[in-house]
């Protein structure tokens, strides 16, 4: 009896001894699993890393006239700067309008602020809103930028819109998403260069907007755009990017401009050859091909000294040495176009005179018009000048 009991006791502690064991190996594993998930969901915060959805200062209205530049396929714009600003606004004035219709550029504080902007797009049959928002990822320091027109139905109207934000100003090291993609880097020039020769020109034409962002790192493709200009002659822009990138690639460019001066149709020859060849400062080389296409094709020069006057300071020194021509007509053009189309100064005193004797009532108009504009002094010493040849206009300023 007594061995019964004590046998039975046993029993009882080691079941009570099991119950322990288990008890302590459950708490273990449920205290391992957590462990894990708690280990898991760090390595998932340290490889994703935590987006932080950020407030941002709207001044899409107040920057309603300047154009995000064109759509491309992979990002928007950033401005850091006062002066970027401005440049950035006079280049791309959305709107067309005179810049005293426009509203003021905004004030912005640049040690504190940086500007983004955004095309915004979507398709379907009937808008209803935007979507926009900016997420911060500071272990990988990323900026999330997402938008996109919202759109309902399934009709293939095309909704464009554009959005200007501030932001909490970014230092260089930090990279920006546009809608999943990223700007590019110097890594990315490999799969530029196969966009480059796709043959495509859409694509061509978009890539070009991310070379001129890339800037200097993106000089390895200059080849490149030598090589494709044969296959879009047309397009200055390609030429313009390489030499930017390139001075030296003028080399490699104007026997190809030549041809065209010397085969092309006179489009191409005005549009792309004649400003590709000035822009390399070999204007002098162009003029026989001005003076032939004013003789042979536009008569009456006005096309061809347009162009010229539309490139600015860098048509000015074919355009003197045209005014200096054996042929009246094409000195009398040069002489009208220097006139109206640049400051006039005493340095262009003489042009002044030629328009006078020789030029069109309109363009003595014009430049009377703006000699009554100037400050007095130049304005008497110029008045001065135009009487030693005998002439008399009344230069005095209308008080209307």
């Amino acid at each position: 009896m007594l061995l019964q009991n004590e046998e039975s006791f046993f029993r009882k502690i080691i079941k009570s001894k099991r119950r322990v064991f288990y008890g302590i190996l459950k708490l273990v594993i449920n205290i391992m699993k957590k462990i894990i998930v708690l280990l898991l969901l760090c390595a998932t915060l340290l490889l994703v890393g935590c987006k932080e959805q950020r407030n941002y200062i709207d001044v899409s209205e107040e920057l309603s006239c300047v154009g995000v530049q064109n759509p491309n396929d992979w990002y928007g714009t950033i401005i850091n700067s006062e002066q970027e600003l401005q440049d950035y606004a006079k280049e791309n004035n959305q709107t067309f309008k005179p810049a005293e219709s426009c509203p003021p550029l905004p004030t912005i504080d640049f040690s504190k602020y940086t500007l983004i902007g955004m095309h915004l797009g979507g398709g379907g049959c009937k808008s209803s809103g935007e979507i926009f928002e900016v997420s911060i990822e500071d272990i990988d320091k990323i900026v999330y930028v997402n938008g996109g027109i919202k759109s309902k139905g399934l009709c293939e109207k095309l909704f464009l819109g554009q959005k200007w934000v501030l932001i909490t100003k970014l230092s260089d090291d930090y990279r920006v998403s546009w809608n999943s993609r990223f700007s590019l880097t110097e890594e990315d020039l490999p799969q530029v260069k196969e966009r480059l020769e796709s043959g495509d020109f859409n694509t061509v034409y978009s890539t070009l907007s991310e070379i001129e962002k890339l800037g200097g790192v993106a000089r390895p493709l200059v080849p490149t755009l030598v090589e494709i200009f044969d296959d879009y002659p047309q397009n200055q822009r390609i030429a313009e990017i390489a030499i930017d990138l390139d001075p030296s690639s003028a080399d490699s460019l104007y026997p190809k401009l030549l041809n065209i001066l010397e085969t092309g149709d006179v489009d191409d020859k005005l549009n792309v050859a004649i400003p590709l060849i000035i822009k390399m400062e070999r204007g002098k080389e162009t003029i026989p091909f001005i003076i032939d296409i004013i003789k042979n094709i536009y008569p009456d020069g006005g096309v061809a000294f347009q162009y010229l006057a539309e490139m600015g300071d860098d048509g000015l020194p074919t355009l003197y040495q045209l005014a200096e021509s054996n042929v009246s007509s094409i000195r009398r053009l040069a002489a009208e176009h220097i006139v109206n189309y640049y400051p006039i100064t005493k340095e262009h005193v003489p042009y002044l005179v030629l328009v006078f004797e020789e030029g069109k009532q309109n363009s003595r108009e014009q430049a009377i018009k703006k000699i009554k504009e100037l400050d007095p002094k130049t304005r008497q010493e110029i008045n001065n000048f135009i009487e030693e040849y005998g002439r008399t206009w009344d230069l005095t300023p209308s008080t209307d």
